[in-house]
């Protein structure tokens, strides 16, 4: 399971190198200029939330599933995906 989750993880930072390669930073304010743009980034924070709570539930110390849930917040689900990664390795 860990390798179909790692394999994803680099699928979508290579979609990110892509895209900042095709349009920079301004393609990302464009797409926030938009309602689905807002939506996305919501959904994005929902997943954020959920993975958060999901952490909580499996960590044994509280401080590790904090610095881990911060970290999801400001970049993403890379997070997410590492820390499945590593679980999956226990």
């Amino acid at each position: 399971m860990r390798y179909i989750v790692g394999l994803a993880a680099l699928g979508y930072l290579a979609a990110n190198v892509w895209a900042y390669g095709q349009v920079g930073w301004s393609g990302f304010d464009v797409v926030m200029a938009q309602a689905w743009g807002k939506v996305m980034a919501l959904d994005v924070a929902l997943g954020a939330v959920c993975m958060s709570a999901v952490i909580f539930h499996h960590e044994d110390k509280r401080w590790v599933a904090a610095l881990w849930s911060l970290f999801i917040f400001p970049f993403g689900h890379l997070v997410s995906a590492s820390w499945l990664i590593l679980r999956f390795r226990r």
